[in-house]
C-alpha cells in the first residue's frame, strides 16, 4: 500500500507515470529561452532588455552589478556597482596604496597618520621652542640633547632645589643663587647628621638586647643538649627492653614445648607445679618491661612542649603521634563531608520549586568568562518527598549557540532514591525564571520535556545531560535591566506536579 502512493501520477488525470516514458520537452525549454526579460538589476538603473539565454552572458559584463572593492584584503569593506569601483579605487578608497613623500615607503591610506608618527624622515619643529624647524625626526632626537632651551633641573635638585630652567639660563642661576644652595647644603648634612646619631641609638639598643639574650640563648643550648643525650640514652634503653622480649618469648617457647612434651609421655601432674611457679615469674618479669616501655614512650610527650625545637621526627614514639594525627585529620574530613550532606538537606526543596541565590555575581562571571568555571551547579530540589530529584545548570557566559552573549539555563534530571517506583520518561511541565526587581522585569521560559529525549529518561549515571534555553538572557539585557542587585542573581525554577501521583 505504501509502495504504490510513492508512485508517480499525473497531477491532470491521475494517470500512471513511467519513468522510461518521461523525457524533457526541448522544444518548451527553447520557447522560455527565447522570451525577453529585463535585467535583473533593473532597480539600480540597468535599461538591458533581452532574452532568458542571454542573462549570464550579460551579467557578467553588467556596469550595475554590486562589486567589493578591490581593497578588502586591506580591511575596505565597501560594496559598489561595478561601473563606480574604478573611481572608488583610485580616489576614493581610504586603503587605496599610497607612498610616503618623505621616505617613499608605501602603505594603506587610512594608516597615513600612523606612518607619520613613526617615520624618521617625517620634517618637525623642536619642542623647546629654539626656532628650529622642518628637521628630520630621526636628527631631532640629537639636537634636543644639546638644546639650549631645553629644561632642566638644577644642579642642586637633589638637596631641594625646586628650579627648572632652560639650559642656557641655568649657569647663571648656579651664580646667583650660591648662598641659597649653601643653605640647602647646611639643611642636608645636619639632616643626614641627625639620622646618622638616630641609626647609632638603634644599633646600640639592639646590640643591648643581643648581650642580654646571649646568656638565655646559651642556657637554651645547654637545655637542648641535655635533652638530645636524654633521648640517646632512652633510645638504648628501648633497645635492650626490647631485647629482654625477644629473650622473654624465646623462654616461653621453651616452656610451651617442654609442657607439651610432658603431657605427651603421659605423667602431666609430675613438674606440672614447678613449672607453673616459672610461668608466674616470668609473667611479672613482662608486666615490669610493659611498664618500662610505657614510660619511656611517654616520656618524650611529656617534655614535647618545653623543648619543641628538638628533632625527634626519627624516633618510633614521634611516628605513632603522626599516625594518631593522621586519624584525627581523616576524622575531621569525614565531619566535613556529613556537615555539607547537612547544608545540602537543609535548603533542599520538595515542592518542584527551586529559589536560587547565585551572590558574588562579578567574580563569577568573570570566571566564566575566563574559563576556570565555566558552569555553576545549583543545589538538588525535589518534586516531592519521594519524587523526582532535580537540580538547575547555568553558564554565566553562555553555552553552545549562546556562546559569549547570553546566560544559558538549563534543567537536570538527577539519580534519586525512588526512581524504581516513578513514571518514565519525565513529562511535567518546567518553568525558568531570572527575576527582576519588578515582577513585569521577570524573564521567563516554559517548555515541556520531549520523551524521546534522553535528558528526561531513568538517570543511569548520576545526572542526565541538560536541556533549556542555551539563549536565556542576553549580556546586553542583563546589564541594562534590573536583575543584579547587589552582586547577586536570583533564579527560580518550577517544576508544574499536577497530576503526579503521591507515593
Amino acid at each position: 500500500m505504501i509502495l504504490q502512493d510513492l508512485e508517480p501520477k499525473c497531477p491532470v488525470d491521475s494517470e500512471k507515470l513511467l519513468h522510461n516514458l518521461i523525457f524533457p520537452d526541448k522544444s518548451a525549454l527553447l520557447e522560455i529561452l527565447a522570451l525577453e526579460i529585463y535585467c535583473l538589476q533593473r532597480s539600480e538603473g540597468c535599461q538591458w532588455v533581452g532574452k532568458i539565454s542571454a542573462v549570464c552572458e550579460h551579467e557578467k559584463d553588467c556596469p550595475f552589478v554590486k562589486v567589493e572593492c578591490l581593497n578588502k584584503s586591506l580591511g575596505c569593506n565597501v560594496k559598489l556597482l561595478k561601473f563606480q569601483l574604478a573611481k572608488h579605487v583610485e580616489k576614493e578608497c581610504s586603503f587605496r596604496t599610497t607612498e610616503c613623500l618623505y621616505c617613499s615607503e608605501k602603505f594603506a591610506l587610512a594608516s597615513l597618520s600612523k606612518h607619520y608618527e613613526n617615520c624618521l624622515n617625517y620634517p618637525v619643529s623642536c619642542s623647546y621652542e629654539c626656532g628650529l624647524k622642518d628637521v628630520r625626526k630621526e636628527d631631532l632626537r640629537e639636537h634636543e640633547k644639546t638644546c639650549p632651551y631645553r629644561i632642566e633641573p638644577c644642579n642642586f635638585s637633589s638637596i631641594g632645589c625646586s628650579i627648572k630652567l632652560p639650559r642656557q639660563l641655568l649657569k647663571n642661576h648656579l651664580e646667583v643663587a650660591q648662598a641659597d644652595h649653601l643653605l640647602l647644603s647646611k639643611k642636608q648634612s645636619d639632616d643626614t647628621r641627625a639620622k646618622v646619631t638616630e641609626l647609632q641609638l638603634q644599633v646600640m639598643h639592639i646590640e643591648e638586647k643581643l648581650e642580654t639574650q646571649t646568656p638565655q640563648l646559651e642556657s637554651f643550648n645547654e637545655v637542648l643538649a641535655c635533652t638530645k643525650q636524654t633521648l640517646i640514652a632512652q633510645q638504648v634503653k628501648l633497645g635492650q627492653v626490647e631485647k629482654n622480649v625477644v629473650s622473654q618469648k624465646e623462654i616461653f617457647s621453651e616452656f610451651r614445648q617442654k609442657l607439651d612434651s610432658i603431657m605427651a609421655n603421659g605423667n602431666p601432674e609430675k613438674n606440672v607445679k614447678e613449672l607453673q611457679d616459672k610461668i608466674f615469674l616470668h609473667e611479672e618479669k613482662l608486666s615490669s618491661i610493659q611498664q618500662e616501655l610505657e614510660r619511656i614512650l611517654n616520656a618524650p610527650f611529656r617534655s614535647k612542649h618545653r623543648f619543641q625545637s628538638l628533632n625527634v621526627g626519627n624516633n618510633p614514639q614521634e611516628r605513632r603521634l603522626n599516625s594518631l594525627e593522621q586519624s584525627l585529620g581523616l576524622h575531621d574530613v569525614q565531619l566535613a563531608e556529613h556537615d555539607l550532606k547537612i547544608q545540602i538537606l537543609e535548603v533542599a526543596s520538595y515542592d518542584g520549586v527551586l529559589l536560587w541565590k547565585i551572590d558574588d555575581f562579578k567574580r563569577r562571571f568573570d570566571d566564566a568568562k575566563e574559563r576556570r568555571a565555566t558552569s555553576l551547579y545549583s543545589p538538588p530540589f525535589y518534586t516531592s518527598r519521594f519524587g523526582y530529584k532535580c537540580c538547575a545548570r547555568l553558564y554565566l557566559n553562555g553555552d553552545g549557540i549562546g556562546k559569549g552573549d547570553y546566560l544559558s539555563l538549563f534543567f537536570v534530571i538527577m539519580k534519586g532514591q525512588y526512581d524504581l517506583l516513578l513514571q518514565w520518561p519525565f513529562g511535567q511541565k518546567i518553568t525558568l525564571k531570572l527575576l527582576g526587581r519588578e515582577r513585569g522585569e521577570d524573564i521567563t521560559e516554559t517548555f515541556r520535556p520531549d520523551p524521546n529525549s534522553s535528558s528526561f529518561k531513568r538517570p543511569q549515571s548520576e545526572i542526565n545531560l541538560a536541556s533549556g534555553c542555551p539563549q536565556f538572557c542576553s549580556h546586553i539585557r542583563l546589564r541594562t535591566g534590573s536583575y543584579v542587585r547587589e552582586d547577586t542573581i536570583f533564579i527560580k525554577i518550577s517544576v508544574d506536579t499536577t497530576g503526579l501521583p503521591t507515593i
